[in-house]
C-alpha cells in the first residue's frame, strides 16, 4: 500500500513537545478564548505523567518545578499563545534536561516570590535530572529527546510496528504507544479526511490498565473527528478482564 514503516521503540526521532500550528477550518470550531500552546503543554505533562507512572515513581510536589522548565522551553523558542509562532522549531527534552540544569546551577533566577523557593527549585531541578536521565544522548529513551524526524502529516498509510518490542506491553513499549495513539488522534482532529486506525493484536493493550485509560478517553470523543478505530483481537473475552476494556467494547 505504499505505507511508511516505523518501528515502535526504534531510532527514528519522536517529539513529545513537537507543536504544529492549527489548520484554521478547527480553529473556527473552537472558542475565541481556546489555546493551543496550553493544550499542548497539558498533553506533554500528560506524557511525562505516564513515563513516571511506568517507572513507579511518584513526581509529586517536583511538577511544579518541570511545569516551569516546559513552559520556559517554549517561551526560549518563540513559541506563544499567538497561532503565528507555532510554525518555530519546537523545543526537545533535552531542551528541558538543560533549563533543569540552569535551575540546578542558579535556581535564584527562576524564583516567583520569595528567596526561599530557590533552594526547593534547586533539588526539584536536580532529581528531576536524574530521573529524565534516559531522554540524554546515549540513554534508554534518547530518539525520544530529539526532535522529530517524521511527520504523519505526510503519510498516507502509516504502518506502526511493534514487532521489536516482542509482542509485550507495558513500561517503555506503553509509553511509546500512548504518544503514537496520540500523534494519529491529534492527527484526525486537524484533517478534514477520514481516518481509520487499525489496532492488530489490541489483546497486547487490553492487558496494560494504563494505557486503557488512554484510550478509552479517545474511544469516548473519536466519533466526533471521523476517526474509526478498529480493535483486531481473537476473542471478544480479551476484552473482559479490565473494567475500562468492557467500556471501551461497549
Amino acid at each position: 500500500l505504499g505505507d511508511r514503516h516505523i518501528t515502535v521503540g526504534g531510532e527514528l526521532g519522536l517529539n513529545p513537545l513537537e507543536i504544529k500550528p492549527t489548520p484554521e477550518h478547527v480553529r473556527k470550531t473552537r472558542g475565541d478564548d481556546a489555546s493551543v500552546l496550553k493544550e499542548r503543554r497539558t498533553r506533554v505533562m500528560s506524557f511525562f505523567r505516564n513515563y513516571f507512572f511506568h517507572r513507579d515513581v511518584a513526581l509529586g510536589s517536583r511538577r511544579p518545578t518541570l511545569e516551569r522548565a516546559i513552559e520556559t522551553a517554549y517561551e526560549r523558542f518563540g513559541i506563544t499563545g499567538a497561532v503565528e509562532t507555532h510554525t518555530n522549531e519546537s523545543p526537545t527534552v533535552r531542551d528541558v534536561l538543560d533549563i533543569l540544569e540552569e535551575m540546578s546551577d542558579s535556581p535564584a533566577e527562576f524564583v516567583v516570590r520569595v528567596d526561599a523557593e530557590a533552594e526547593t527549585i534547586h533539588e526539584d531541578a536536580v532529581w528531576l535530572l536524574g530521573q529524565l536521565r534516559p531522554f540524554a544522548e546515549g540513554g534508554q529513551l534518547e530518539n525520544l529527546g530529539r526532535a522529530s524526524e517524521f511527520d504523519i502529516r505526510d503519510e498516507k498509510v502509516l504502518y506502526l510496528d511493534l514487532a521489536q518490542q516482542g509482542g509485550s506491553i507495558g513500561g517503555q513499549t506503553s509509553l511509546l504507544m500512548e504518544l503514537l495513539i496520540s500523534l494519529v488522534y491529534e492527527r484526525a482532529k486537524e484533517t478534514d479526511k477520514e481516518v481509520v486506525f487499525v489496532i492488530d493484536e489490541a489483546r497486547y493493550l487490553m492487558k496494560d490498565s494504563a494505557t486503557l485509560e488512554y484510550l478509552e478517553t479517545i474511544f469516548r470523543h473519536h466519533r466526533h473527528h471521523d476517526l474509526s478505530i478498529q480493535l483486531i483481537t481473537q476473542t471478544v473475552d480479551e476484552f473482559l478482564g479490565h473494567d475500562i476494556a468492557k467500556m471501551i467494547l461497549d
